[in-house]
């Protein structure tokens, strides 16, 4: 193993877009159709587009420098560190990686688990209004970069499997480690002020998340929680747009016969009737 590598603990979510099977299915050479191309590109390559443009933004987002000017100028530099997030992430086929680490040496990582939990769900409920689904899963386990924006390790392992295995529908589902990890914050010993923030926080995720009625952890983006801190004015459009397209999937399912996936919409429904909008 290369000396310069490090091996550390990572948070990390695994995003993978769903239908690009059916959207490629029997594919082969370019079309010769103008019109078959760009049915074809907007169906695969541009569902791909747009989960990379949105995460790009909630990742701008996350590494904005906070309003320093809301502390006193001798706490500025303190307040700069504890805001910073350090979450990174990698694009791949037709999905992606965000994560941070974990190691000692980063100033606050419940920032970046925050970043991971809010960006997940955030992807997640807007796809659905977009009519384009994802589904993922965000866990804790180890890893390592190998270079620059690229992870490999247990951690993406754990992540991909929450998402393929776990998650069945479009959600984010969340690891056992991962709750585990934000219990033992939100009882982080010590009066400071970084101990405090620390233990907030972790407060905070856990408003983010539900127990579905299959024992799964996953991100509560329909929540007050998440209303809160995350979707804010935007939740009611977002809301009526996802529960749109969540009532026509179930019905179009349905009527073809096909119970598997009617049967995740059936579930996936329940969850927008049981949260509504206001």
């Amino acid at each position: 193993m290369p000396s310069d590598v490090k091996v550390a603990n990572y948070a990390a979510a695994f995003v993978d877009i769903l239908g690009q099977r059916d959207a490629l299915r029997g594919c082969g050479l370019i079309p010769s159709s103008k019109e078959e191309l760009l049915a074809l590109v907007k169906e695969s390559i541009g569902a791909i587009s747009r989960l990379h443009c949105w995460f790009d933004k909630f990742y701008g987002e996350s590494q904005r420098p906070p309003n320093s000017n809301l502390v006193r100028p001798d706490q500025r530099e303190e307040f700069i560190r504890q805001q910073k997030t350090e979450l990174k992430y990698q694009r791949f086929s037709d999905g992606l990686v965000g994560y941070v680490s974990l190691a000692t040496d980063v100033s606050v990582p419940m920032n970046g688990v925050y970043a991971l939990i809010g960006a997940a769900g955030s992807l997640c409920f807007i796809s659905l209004a977009a009519r384009q689904p994802i589904r993922g899963g965000i866990e804790i386990a180890w890893g390592a970069e190998l270079n620059e924006n690229e992870l490999y390790g247990c951690v993406v392992a754990k992540s991909y499997e929450l998402e393929s295995r776990v998650a069945r529908y479009p959600r984010i589902a969340l690891g056992s480690e991962l709750v585990r990890y934000l219990d033992q914050h939100e009882r982080v010993p010590g009066d400071d002020p970084e101990s405090e923030y620390v233990r907030q926080l972790s407060t905070i995720c856990k408003e983010l998340i539900i127990v579905y009625d299959d024992g799964v952890p996953s991100v509560h983006y329909l929540g007050q929680g998440f209303r809160n801190y995350v979707s804010c004015d935007q939740h009611p459009a977002l809301h009526r747009d996802a529960a749109q397209f969540v009532a026509a999937q179930l019905a179009r399912w349905t009527e073809r016969g096909d119970e598997k996936l009617a049967g995740r919409y059936r579930e996936l429904h329940a969850y927008f009737e049981r949260y509504p909008p206001f």
